[in-house]
């Protein structure tokens, strides 16, 4: 048990430092976009034809600030909207090919900050560390 709150503690200590590190912090040039609305973006991006609700209820944001988001991201064609024909209230969203680059841009920006945090690693540990992240995410996403 000792052990399993030091690695905790150690854990949420490298996730701080990777806030710190501007891993979250898009630059304006390729995103252009919040922080919540980047969060949409990606949960669109891995779950295509999302709800406001779908939305609101899996990111923690308040739905009227997920509709505000949403407007602004139609606006600016990153989004598209798609009414269900069976119930003329549900709107489905989907990204455009302009949301799809953005969404790219910003992964790949991440995935470089990503990489120098984990440069200091060597392979095999790179290879554990790989290891034992998916087996964290399999556990968190019930597989």
């Amino acid at each position: 048990m000792k052990q399993l709150v030091a690695v905790a503690d150690a854990f949420l200590a490298l996730i701080d430092r990777m806030h710190e590190s501007g891993l979250q912090m898009i630059p304006a040039q390729i995103a252009g976009a919040s922080p919540g609305a980047l969060r949409v973006i990606h949960y669109v991006r891995t779950w295509p034809g999302s709800g406001v609700l779908d939305i609101a209820n899996k990111t923690g944001l308040a739905k009227p600030t997920v509709s505000l988001i949403v407007k602004d991201l139609v606006a600016r064609e990153v989004f598209r909207r798609e009414v269900l024909e069976d119930d003329g209230r549900r709107v489905c969203l989907y990204l455009t090919a302009g949301g799809e680059r953005l969404y790219v841009q910003v992964k790949e920006y991440r995935i470089g900050k990503a990489s120098q945090l984990l440069s200091a690693l060597e392979d095999d540990e790179l290879g554990t560390m790989g290891y034992l992240m998916e087996k964290i995410l399999d556990q968190w996403r019930g597989a």
